[in-house]
Protein backbone atom coordinates (compact mmCIF):
# COMPACT_ATOMS: atom_id res chain seq x y z
CA UNK A 1 0.00 0.00 0.00
CA UNK A 2 2.91 2.39 0.77
CA UNK A 3 4.38 1.83 -2.82
CA UNK A 4 0.95 2.95 -3.84
CA UNK A 5 1.13 6.14 -2.14
CA UNK A 6 4.84 6.83 -3.11
CA UNK A 7 4.30 6.59 -6.82
CA UNK A 8 0.58 8.91 -6.49
CA UNK A 9 3.01 11.44 -4.13
CA UNK A 10 5.65 11.16 -7.00
CA UNK A 11 3.26 12.18 -10.08
CA UNK A 12 2.19 15.23 -8.35
CA UNK A 13 3.40 18.34 -10.59
CA UNK A 14 3.72 15.55 -13.67
CA UNK A 15 0.03 15.78 -14.28
CA UNK A 16 -1.69 17.30 -17.29
CA UNK A 17 -5.11 16.79 -18.81
CA UNK A 18 -5.86 13.55 -20.40
CA UNK A 19 -7.68 12.83 -23.25
CA UNK A 20 -8.72 9.39 -25.02
CA UNK A 21 -7.21 7.16 -27.42
CA UNK A 22 -9.54 4.69 -29.13
CA UNK A 23 -7.84 1.60 -30.62
CA UNK A 24 -10.00 -0.63 -32.75
CA UNK A 25 -7.74 -3.78 -34.58
CA UNK A 26 -8.41 -6.47 -36.60
CA UNK A 27 -6.45 -10.08 -36.62
CA UNK A 28 -6.17 -14.02 -37.34
CA UNK A 29 -5.50 -14.49 -33.72
CA UNK A 30 -8.94 -14.80 -31.75
CA UNK A 31 -8.96 -15.06 -28.08
CA UNK A 32 -5.20 -13.49 -27.93
CA UNK A 33 -4.06 -10.85 -25.41
CA UNK A 34 -4.14 -7.66 -26.41
CA UNK A 35 -1.51 -4.58 -24.67
CA UNK A 36 -1.09 -1.25 -25.28
CA UNK A 37 2.70 -0.76 -23.04
CA UNK A 38 4.68 2.20 -22.44
CA UNK A 39 7.55 3.35 -20.57
CA UNK A 40 7.23 4.82 -17.11
CA UNK A 41 10.17 6.56 -18.05
CA UNK A 42 12.84 5.96 -20.71
CA UNK A 43 15.86 5.72 -18.45
CA UNK A 44 15.00 3.08 -15.74
CA UNK A 45 12.65 1.47 -18.83
CA UNK A 46 10.05 0.34 -16.40
CA UNK A 47 7.15 -0.29 -18.18
CA UNK A 48 3.55 0.06 -17.73
CA UNK A 49 0.24 -1.19 -19.53
CA UNK A 50 -1.53 1.77 -20.82
CA UNK A 51 -4.86 -0.96 -21.79
CA UNK A 52 -5.39 -4.35 -22.38
CA UNK A 53 -7.95 -6.97 -23.40
CA UNK A 54 -8.40 -10.03 -25.82
CA UNK A 55 -9.39 -10.51 -29.44
CA UNK A 56 -12.73 -12.04 -30.16
CA UNK A 57 -13.44 -14.67 -31.70
CA UNK A 58 -12.63 -13.44 -35.15
CA UNK A 59 -9.82 -11.45 -33.68
CA UNK A 60 -10.70 -8.21 -33.64
CA UNK A 61 -10.57 -5.96 -30.59
CA UNK A 62 -10.88 -2.03 -29.14
CA UNK A 63 -9.68 -0.26 -26.42
CA UNK A 64 -9.84 2.88 -25.22
CA UNK A 65 -8.20 5.03 -23.01
CA UNK A 66 -6.55 8.58 -21.26
CA UNK A 67 -3.11 9.66 -22.93
CA UNK A 68 -1.87 12.82 -21.40
CA UNK A 69 1.07 13.46 -24.26
CA UNK A 70 1.84 12.16 -27.49
CA UNK A 71 3.81 8.39 -26.44
CA UNK A 72 5.91 6.16 -27.54
CA UNK A 73 4.57 2.64 -27.10
CA UNK A 74 4.20 -0.89 -28.42
CA UNK A 75 1.64 -2.74 -29.21
CA UNK A 76 1.41 -6.00 -28.15
CA UNK A 77 -0.47 -9.10 -29.30
CA UNK A 78 0.36 -12.08 -26.89
CA UNK A 79 4.22 -12.14 -26.53
CA UNK A 80 4.90 -10.15 -29.92
CA UNK A 81 5.18 -6.25 -29.94
CA UNK A 82 5.44 -3.57 -32.84
CA UNK A 83 5.47 -0.11 -31.97
CA UNK A 84 3.70 2.56 -32.71
CA UNK A 85 3.05 6.39 -31.97
CA UNK A 86 -0.51 7.87 -30.26
CA UNK A 87 -1.25 10.89 -29.90
CA UNK A 88 -3.77 12.17 -27.25
CA UNK A 89 -7.81 12.43 -28.41
CA UNK A 90 -7.28 10.56 -31.46
CA UNK A 91 -8.76 7.85 -33.06
CA UNK A 92 -6.86 4.37 -34.95
CA UNK A 93 -7.93 1.49 -37.01
CA UNK A 94 -4.81 -1.03 -36.96
CA UNK A 95 -4.32 -4.33 -38.42
CA UNK A 96 -1.84 -6.91 -36.66
CA UNK A 97 -0.24 -9.86 -38.50
CA UNK A 98 2.45 -12.07 -37.32
CA UNK A 99 5.69 -12.12 -39.72
CA UNK A 100 6.10 -16.25 -39.11
CA UNK A 101 3.55 -19.12 -39.29
CA UNK A 102 5.41 -20.86 -36.73
CA UNK A 103 7.08 -19.55 -33.34
CA UNK A 104 10.31 -20.09 -32.75
CA UNK A 105 10.04 -20.90 -29.24
CA UNK A 106 7.20 -20.51 -26.57
CA UNK A 107 8.25 -16.85 -25.15
CA UNK A 108 10.29 -15.86 -28.12
CA UNK A 109 9.03 -12.43 -29.84
CA UNK A 110 7.81 -13.18 -33.55
CA UNK A 111 8.44 -10.24 -35.94
CA UNK A 112 4.90 -8.29 -35.44
CA UNK A 113 3.49 -6.09 -38.53
CA UNK A 114 1.50 -3.46 -37.79
CA UNK A 115 -0.60 -1.53 -40.24
CA UNK A 116 -2.69 1.84 -39.31
CA UNK A 117 -5.73 1.46 -41.97
CA UNK A 118 -6.77 4.85 -40.86
CA UNK A 119 -6.81 7.80 -38.29
CA UNK A 120 -7.44 10.95 -37.44
CA UNK A 121 -3.65 11.85 -35.56
CA UNK A 122 -2.76 13.80 -38.96
CA UNK A 123 -0.10 11.94 -40.18
CA UNK A 124 1.95 11.39 -36.98
CA UNK A 125 2.53 7.84 -37.42
CA UNK A 126 2.48 7.43 -40.92
CA UNK A 127 5.44 10.15 -40.99
CA UNK A 128 6.85 8.20 -37.50
CA UNK A 129 7.05 5.05 -39.75
CA UNK A 130 8.88 6.67 -42.67
CA UNK A 131 11.44 8.43 -40.87
CA UNK A 132 12.67 4.88 -38.99
CA UNK A 133 12.63 3.47 -43.00
CA UNK A 134 14.56 5.97 -44.23
CA UNK A 135 17.40 5.87 -41.31
CA UNK A 136 17.25 2.20 -41.25
CA UNK A 137 17.54 1.61 -44.97
CA UNK A 138 19.58 4.69 -45.82
CA UNK A 139 22.34 3.31 -42.87
CA UNK A 140 22.29 -0.17 -43.28
CA UNK A 141 23.18 0.64 -46.92
CA UNK A 142 25.57 3.36 -46.42
CA UNK A 143 26.82 4.50 -43.36
CA UNK A 144 29.97 2.11 -43.55
CA UNK A 145 31.01 3.95 -46.86
CA UNK A 146 30.22 7.25 -45.82
CA UNK A 147 32.89 6.61 -42.63
CA UNK A 148 35.45 5.42 -45.22
CA UNK A 149 35.09 8.38 -48.37
CA UNK A 150 33.31 11.36 -46.27
CA UNK A 151 30.24 12.35 -44.40
CA UNK A 152 29.05 15.25 -46.40
CA UNK A 153 27.39 13.25 -49.10
CA UNK A 154 25.46 10.48 -46.77
CA UNK A 155 24.37 13.37 -44.71
CA UNK A 156 23.06 15.21 -47.61
CA UNK A 157 21.14 12.13 -49.13
CA UNK A 158 19.78 11.71 -45.47
CA UNK A 159 18.50 14.84 -45.58
CA UNK A 160 17.18 15.34 -48.86
CA UNK A 161 15.23 11.87 -48.47
CA UNK A 162 13.78 13.02 -45.54
CA UNK A 163 12.60 16.35 -46.50
CA UNK A 164 11.07 15.21 -49.61
CA UNK A 165 9.25 12.65 -48.15
CA UNK A 166 8.18 15.09 -44.77
CA UNK A 167 7.79 18.26 -46.44
CA UNK A 168 6.44 19.13 -42.82
CA UNK A 169 5.98 17.26 -39.94
CA UNK A 170 2.99 16.40 -38.33
CA UNK A 171 3.82 17.95 -34.08
CA UNK A 172 7.03 19.30 -33.33
CA UNK A 173 7.59 15.89 -31.65
CA UNK A 174 8.57 14.23 -34.93
CA UNK A 175 10.78 17.33 -35.67
CA UNK A 176 12.96 16.56 -32.52
CA UNK A 177 12.80 12.64 -32.65
CA UNK A 178 14.18 13.18 -36.50
CA UNK A 179 16.90 15.89 -34.95
CA UNK A 180 18.63 13.75 -32.29
CA UNK A 181 18.03 10.61 -34.46
CA UNK A 182 20.26 12.43 -36.66
CA UNK A 183 22.59 13.75 -34.10
CA UNK A 184 23.48 10.13 -33.38
CA UNK A 185 24.99 9.78 -36.68
CA UNK A 186 26.05 13.05 -37.09
CA UNK A 187 28.38 13.40 -33.71
CA UNK A 188 30.44 10.29 -35.12
CA UNK A 189 30.59 11.11 -39.00
CA UNK A 190 31.95 14.74 -38.23
CA UNK A 191 34.18 12.85 -35.43
CA UNK A 192 32.31 16.10 -33.18
CA UNK A 193 33.90 16.67 -29.70
CA UNK A 194 32.11 15.92 -26.32
CA UNK A 195 31.73 19.73 -26.04
CA UNK A 196 30.24 20.67 -29.33
CA UNK A 197 27.27 17.41 -28.81
CA UNK A 198 26.48 19.02 -25.57
CA UNK A 199 26.59 22.11 -27.62
CA UNK A 200 24.72 21.46 -29.96
CA UNK A 201 21.90 18.90 -28.46
CA UNK A 202 21.82 19.61 -25.40
CA UNK A 203 22.69 22.73 -23.58
CA UNK A 204 19.71 25.32 -24.91
CA UNK A 205 17.07 22.27 -25.42
CA UNK A 206 14.37 21.24 -23.51
CA UNK A 207 14.71 17.73 -21.85
CA UNK A 208 13.39 15.17 -23.84
CA UNK A 209 12.00 12.91 -21.70
CA UNK A 210 9.53 11.01 -24.08
CA UNK A 211 11.63 11.47 -26.49
CA UNK A 212 13.52 8.16 -27.24
CA UNK A 213 16.29 9.65 -29.62
CA UNK A 214 16.62 12.56 -27.01
CA UNK A 215 17.17 9.95 -24.36
CA UNK A 216 19.42 6.89 -26.85
CA UNK A 217 21.53 10.47 -27.68
CA UNK A 218 22.32 11.39 -24.29
CA UNK A 219 23.04 7.46 -23.17
CA UNK A 220 25.17 7.55 -25.94
CA UNK A 221 27.80 10.42 -25.39
CA UNK A 222 27.33 11.02 -21.86
CA UNK A 223 26.75 7.60 -20.14
CA UNK A 224 29.82 7.21 -18.77
CA UNK A 225 30.20 11.20 -18.52
CA UNK A 226 31.06 11.23 -15.10
CA UNK A 227 33.59 7.42 -15.01
CA UNK A 228 35.69 8.84 -17.99
CA UNK A 229 38.81 9.25 -16.53
CA UNK A 230 39.43 12.54 -17.73
CA UNK A 231 41.16 15.70 -15.77
CA UNK A 232 37.69 16.93 -13.96
CA UNK A 233 35.98 13.45 -13.36
CA UNK A 234 38.02 10.32 -12.53
CA UNK A 235 36.62 7.13 -11.63
CA UNK A 236 37.74 6.88 -7.82
CA UNK A 237 36.14 10.27 -7.07
CA UNK A 238 32.79 9.37 -8.21
CA UNK A 239 32.68 5.99 -6.91
CA UNK A 240 33.83 8.09 -3.55
CA UNK A 241 31.48 10.69 -4.05
CA UNK A 242 28.54 8.66 -4.14
CA UNK A 243 29.17 6.52 -0.83
CA UNK A 244 29.43 10.04 0.26
CA UNK A 245 25.61 10.25 -0.31
CA UNK A 246 23.60 13.14 -2.38
CA UNK A 247 25.04 16.40 -1.11
CA UNK A 248 28.61 15.06 -1.48
CA UNK A 249 27.66 13.95 -4.83
CA UNK A 250 26.15 17.30 -5.99
CA UNK A 251 29.20 19.02 -4.91
CA UNK A 252 31.47 16.88 -6.87
CA UNK A 253 29.55 17.97 -10.13
CA UNK A 254 29.85 22.02 -9.20
CA UNK A 255 33.48 21.38 -10.66
CA UNK A 256 31.68 20.42 -13.91
CA UNK A 257 31.63 23.56 -15.89
CA UNK A 258 30.01 21.86 -19.09
CA UNK A 259 26.66 21.06 -17.82
CA UNK A 260 26.86 23.78 -14.55
CA UNK A 261 24.48 26.01 -15.68
CA UNK A 262 21.88 23.13 -16.53
CA UNK A 263 21.02 21.83 -13.24
CA UNK A 264 18.24 19.64 -14.82
CA UNK A 265 20.18 18.01 -17.81
CA UNK A 266 23.36 17.08 -14.90
CA UNK A 267 21.23 15.51 -12.55
CA UNK A 268 19.52 13.21 -15.30
CA UNK A 269 23.15 12.41 -16.74
CA UNK A 270 23.94 11.55 -13.25
CA UNK A 271 20.14 9.40 -13.10
CA UNK A 272 21.54 7.83 -16.09
CA UNK A 273 25.15 7.02 -14.93
CA UNK A 274 23.44 5.40 -11.55
CA UNK A 275 20.88 3.43 -13.43
CA UNK A 276 23.63 1.95 -15.01
CA UNK A 277 26.05 0.96 -12.50
CA UNK A 278 23.36 -0.30 -10.23
CA UNK A 279 25.37 -3.46 -9.93
CA UNK A 280 28.77 -2.49 -10.67
CA UNK A 281 30.70 -4.49 -7.86
CA UNK A 282 33.12 -1.66 -7.89
CA UNK A 283 31.11 0.96 -5.95
CA UNK A 284 30.76 0.42 -2.04
CA UNK A 285 27.82 -1.88 -1.64
CA UNK A 286 24.30 0.00 -0.81
CA UNK A 287 25.62 3.69 -1.91
CA UNK A 288 24.21 4.10 -4.85
CA UNK A 289 20.65 2.82 -3.85
CA UNK A 290 20.66 5.25 -1.00
CA UNK A 291 21.32 8.18 -3.24
CA UNK A 292 18.99 6.70 -5.26
CA UNK A 293 16.15 6.72 -2.28
CA UNK A 294 17.37 10.35 -1.65
CA UNK A 295 17.13 11.64 -5.12
CA UNK A 296 13.07 9.93 -5.04
CA UNK A 297 12.83 11.72 -2.02
CA UNK A 298 14.09 15.35 -2.23
CA UNK A 299 14.73 16.28 -6.44
CA UNK A 300 13.65 19.63 -7.27
CA UNK A 301 12.40 17.93 -10.19
CA UNK A 302 9.58 15.74 -9.86
CA UNK A 303 10.19 14.02 -13.10
CA UNK A 304 13.82 13.01 -11.50
CA UNK A 305 11.82 11.80 -8.34
CA UNK A 306 9.83 9.31 -10.57
CA UNK A 307 12.15 8.04 -12.60
CA UNK A 308 14.83 7.58 -9.57
CA UNK A 309 12.02 5.74 -7.76
CA UNK A 310 11.60 3.05 -10.99
CA UNK A 311 15.08 2.55 -11.26
CA UNK A 312 14.97 1.03 -7.77
CA UNK A 313 11.91 -0.24 -8.55
CA UNK A 314 13.26 -2.24 -11.71
CA UNK A 315 16.82 -2.93 -10.50
CA UNK A 316 15.63 -4.42 -7.11
CA UNK A 317 12.92 -6.72 -8.90
CA UNK A 318 13.67 -10.14 -8.91
CA UNK A 319 16.99 -9.98 -6.88
CA UNK A 320 17.74 -11.65 -3.42
CA UNK A 321 14.71 -10.35 -0.69
CA UNK A 322 12.36 -9.23 -3.10
CA UNK A 323 8.53 -10.13 -3.50
CA UNK A 324 8.37 -13.30 -6.02
CA UNK A 325 5.87 -12.59 -9.22
CA UNK A 326 2.11 -13.99 -9.07
CA UNK A 327 2.30 -18.07 -10.50
CA UNK A 328 -0.59 -19.74 -11.10
CA UNK A 329 -0.22 -23.32 -10.97
CA UNK A 330 -2.43 -25.99 -12.70
CA UNK A 331 -2.31 -30.51 -12.16
CA UNK A 332 -2.87 -32.01 -15.35
CA UNK A 333 -6.70 -31.53 -14.94
CA UNK A 334 -5.86 -28.09 -15.05
CA UNK A 335 -7.50 -27.72 -12.22
CA UNK A 336 -5.48 -24.15 -9.90
CA UNK A 337 -3.22 -25.50 -6.99
CA UNK A 338 -2.08 -22.95 -4.82
CA UNK A 339 1.87 -23.19 -3.73
CA UNK A 340 2.22 -25.10 -0.65
CA UNK A 341 3.52 -23.22 2.54
CA UNK A 342 6.99 -24.22 2.93
CA UNK A 343 9.70 -24.06 5.23
CA UNK A 344 12.35 -25.19 3.04
CA UNK A 345 13.47 -23.33 0.50
CA UNK A 346 12.15 -24.26 -2.92
CA UNK A 347 13.35 -24.79 -6.71
CA UNK A 348 11.28 -24.07 -9.51
CA UNK A 349 12.57 -25.58 -12.60
CA UNK A 350 10.64 -24.00 -15.87
CA UNK A 351 10.79 -26.32 -18.58
CA UNK A 352 8.47 -26.89 -22.15
CA UNK A 353 7.90 -29.49 -24.74
CA UNK A 354 10.62 -31.01 -27.09
CA UNK A 355 12.94 -29.77 -25.16
CA UNK A 356 15.73 -31.99 -24.79
CA UNK A 357 17.71 -29.52 -22.85
CA UNK A 358 15.37 -29.62 -20.25
CA UNK A 359 15.22 -33.47 -20.03
CA UNK A 360 19.15 -33.75 -19.59
CA UNK A 361 19.02 -30.59 -16.55
CA UNK A 362 15.87 -32.76 -14.69
CA UNK A 363 18.44 -35.83 -15.29
CA UNK A 364 21.13 -33.70 -13.40
CA UNK A 365 19.43 -32.16 -11.04
CA UNK A 366 18.31 -35.35 -9.68
CA UNK A 367 21.49 -36.42 -9.29
CA UNK A 368 22.39 -32.83 -7.23
CA UNK A 369 19.39 -33.62 -5.18
CA UNK A 370 20.54 -36.41 -4.01
CA UNK A 371 22.54 -34.26 -1.78
CA UNK A 372 19.95 -32.23 -0.43
CA UNK A 373 17.31 -34.87 0.43
CA UNK A 374 14.27 -33.25 2.97
CA UNK A 375 16.02 -29.73 2.65
CA UNK A 376 14.51 -28.39 -0.21
CA UNK A 377 11.55 -28.79 -2.45
CA UNK A 378 11.52 -28.78 -6.35
CA UNK A 379 8.60 -27.98 -8.25
CA UNK A 380 8.83 -28.39 -12.00
CA UNK A 381 6.57 -25.88 -13.79
CA UNK A 382 6.11 -26.97 -17.53
CA UNK A 383 4.29 -24.74 -20.32
CA UNK A 384 0.17 -26.03 -20.66
CA UNK A 385 1.36 -27.69 -23.82
CA UNK A 386 4.17 -29.42 -22.67
CA UNK A 387 3.04 -31.03 -19.75
CA UNK A 388 1.89 -34.28 -20.62
CA UNK A 389 5.54 -34.81 -22.43
CA UNK A 390 7.16 -33.65 -19.10
CA UNK A 391 4.91 -35.85 -16.95
CA UNK A 392 5.74 -39.02 -19.52
CA UNK A 393 9.37 -38.11 -18.90
CA UNK A 394 8.84 -37.77 -14.82
CA UNK A 395 6.83 -40.82 -14.28
CA UNK A 396 9.00 -42.96 -16.82
CA UNK A 397 12.10 -42.10 -14.42
CA UNK A 398 9.49 -43.09 -11.03
CA UNK A 399 10.92 -39.54 -9.99
CA UNK A 400 8.60 -37.87 -7.11
CA UNK A 401 8.77 -34.41 -8.34
CA UNK A 402 5.64 -31.90 -8.50
CA UNK A 403 5.24 -31.43 -11.78
CA UNK A 404 2.36 -28.53 -12.98
CA UNK A 405 1.41 -26.18 -15.83
CA UNK A 406 0.94 -22.70 -16.12
CA UNK A 407 -1.81 -22.82 -18.04
CA UNK A 408 -3.15 -19.96 -20.45
CA UNK A 409 -1.13 -17.37 -18.18
CA UNK A 410 1.66 -16.40 -21.40
CA UNK A 411 3.16 -13.48 -19.17
CA UNK A 412 4.55 -15.52 -16.43
CA UNK A 413 7.67 -16.01 -18.27
CA UNK A 414 8.15 -12.15 -18.76
CA UNK A 415 7.27 -11.83 -14.61
CA UNK A 416 9.98 -14.06 -13.98
CA UNK A 417 12.22 -12.78 -17.18
CA UNK A 418 12.74 -15.94 -18.81
CA UNK A 419 14.72 -16.23 -22.09
CA UNK A 420 15.12 -20.28 -21.99
CA UNK A 421 13.88 -23.33 -21.14
CA UNK A 422 14.96 -24.81 -18.82
CA UNK A 423 15.73 -22.45 -16.18
CA UNK A 424 15.91 -22.40 -12.72
CA UNK A 425 14.65 -19.68 -10.05
CA UNK A 426 15.68 -20.21 -5.78
CA UNK A 427 12.88 -19.26 -2.99
CA UNK A 428 13.38 -18.40 0.60
CA UNK A 429 11.03 -20.29 2.63
CA UNK A 430 8.52 -17.54 3.14
CA UNK A 431 8.69 -17.43 -1.03
CA UNK A 432 10.86 -14.59 -1.62
CA UNK A 433 13.34 -14.62 -4.41
CA UNK A 434 16.66 -16.40 -3.68
CA UNK A 435 18.09 -16.58 -7.01
CA UNK A 436 16.88 -15.46 -10.44
CA UNK A 437 18.02 -16.67 -12.42
CA UNK A 438 20.00 -19.81 -10.56
CA UNK A 439 23.03 -21.73 -12.63
CA UNK A 440 22.11 -25.22 -14.36
CA UNK A 441 22.28 -28.11 -12.31
CA UNK A 442 25.68 -29.31 -14.36
CA UNK A 443 27.41 -26.11 -13.15
CA UNK A 444 27.12 -24.41 -9.36
CA UNK A 445 23.95 -24.72 -8.38
CA UNK A 446 24.43 -26.86 -5.35
CA UNK A 447 26.82 -24.38 -3.71
CA UNK A 448 23.79 -21.88 -4.02
CA UNK A 449 21.21 -23.74 -2.75
CA UNK A 450 23.71 -24.76 0.30
CA UNK A 451 24.19 -20.86 0.23
CA UNK A 452 20.28 -20.35 0.69
CA UNK A 453 19.79 -22.86 2.86
CA UNK A 454 22.95 -21.59 5.33
CA UNK A 455 20.90 -18.20 5.03
CA UNK A 456 17.70 -19.28 5.37
CA UNK A 457 18.43 -20.95 8.60
CA UNK A 458 20.07 -18.33 9.99
CA UNK A 459 17.04 -16.02 9.69
CA UNK A 460 15.12 -16.19 12.83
Amino acid sequence: MMRVFLFIFLLVGLQVSAQDVTIKGSSALPAQPIRVIAKLDLVSGMEKVLASTVTDFKGGFELSFPLQQIEYVQVGIGINRAEMLLKPACAYSIHLELMNEKKPSFFDPQPLALQVVKTNDQGLQQQFETINYIFNTLVLKHFNVAQRLGQKQFLDSLNHNISEAIPVFAHPFLEDYVFYKKGSLVAVLQKMELKKIYETYFSHQPVGYNNPEYVALLEQFFGDYLLSGNKLFTYDAFVQAIASGLEATKAYLTDDMMMKSNPRLQELVLLIHLNNNYFNPGFYKGSIQNVLQQLSRSSTFAEHRLMAHNILEQRNYLTDGSEAPSLQLFDGASRRVAMKTSTLPTLLLFVDESCEVCKNEMNTLHDVLQNFANTIDLVVVSTKKGFPEMKTFIDSNRWNWNLYHTGDDIFVYERYNIRVFPENILLYPNGSIAMAPAPPASQNLAAHINRVLMKSLSKP
